[in-house]
């Protein structure tokens, strides 16, 4: 499934260009040399659960069968180890996240589980106690697997009003947005590549510009750069990559599920009509699954 959100911004209307300076301050450091001490559980300690989906054949949540894939992360471990494991019969799995487990577990430390089966998946949590031989991490109930959903959402500002433009090389014949100006959001339940794709513009029945690579004779050129890094990008009439791997908002895990970006916009070098009505374009953003 794919959804996707549309924007749009005004070629004939008022921005400013906001300008940041970075200043670097250089320091003396001194470095030690300290062991690193590797954390581990002194034994074996398990984690276990039953995992549930919806079966469309039965109409009913039945547990997952044998053999699929679980993963489990420490999510207090340095970028989050993992390991994986599989079910067993009736939905159940059990894994050793203790001692040479790979996660390097401390009590107290949250474990998370993951699964996708069948277009859905689901994630559940639970912390480590060392007073106790095992714990519990269901993905039954409330925290059972649910249907896969991409979508892609621009929080606000949702539009751009570029200002005045004028057609021609010079002069105010371009605008361009700060690169954090827009901020396009992953608000499904898995990780995305995110697609974009802009217009030609047309108006008055006949009269069109054309999404070209660059401006000129009824040709402008809409472009964006990511926050952080980058130059300008062509955007086009046919779907193009914007963002890949861009992960979905966890209920456990810390990270970026969003990206902020900026847009430019550069009219015709020139045009059959000289003197255009104010006008508007859009862009689509496209979600599929990674």
């Amino acid at each position: 499934m794919i959804k996707h959100n549309t924007r749009k911004s005004n070629t004939r209307l008022h921005t400013s260009i906001i300008i940041s300076v970075l200043v670097i301050v250089a320091s003396s450091l001194s470095f030690y040399f300290i062991p690193i001490v590797k954390s581990d559980l002194p034994g074996p300690y398990y984690v276990r659960g039953y995992i549930y989906y919806w079966n469309t054949s039965t109409s009913e949540y039945d547990p997952i069968p044998s053999g699929k894939t679980v993963t489990l992360t420490n999510n207090n471990a340095t970028k989050g180890k993992n390991i994986t494991t599989t079910t067993l019969s009736n939905g159940a799995y059990q894994a050793n996240v203790g001692k040479d487990s790979g996660l390097d577990c401390d009590n107290n430390n949250q474990i998370v589980v993951n699964c996708s089966y069948r277009s859905q998946m689901g994630e559940n949590a639970t912390n480590i106690d060392t007073g106790k031989t095992f714990r519990w991490c269901n993905l039954t109930g409330t925290k059972k697997l649910q249907n896969e959903s991409l979508s892609v959402n621009i929080t606000t500002p949702w539009s751009w009003n570029a200002g005045t433009l004028l057609i021609g090389t010079t002069g105010t014949n371009s605008n361009h947005t700060n690169s954090g100006y827009f901020n396009l959001t992953n608000k499904g339940n898995v990780k995305i590549n995110v697609y974009v794709q802009g217009h030609n513009i047309t108006w008055g029945g006949s009269n069109k510009w054309w999404l070209n690579l660059s401006a000129g004779l009824n040709g402008y050129t809409f472009r964006y750069n990511l926050s952080g890094g980058g130059s300008l990008t062509n955007i086009r009439v046919f779907n193009t990559t914007f963002k890949q791997n861009l992960k979905f908002h966890s209920n456990y895990f810390s990270y970026t599920y969003w990206q902020k970006f900026g847009l430019n916009i550069t009219m015709p070098s020139s045009s059959t009509v000289a003197d255009p009505p104010q006008l508007n374009t859009t862009i689509t953003f496209w979600a599929i699954k990674a």
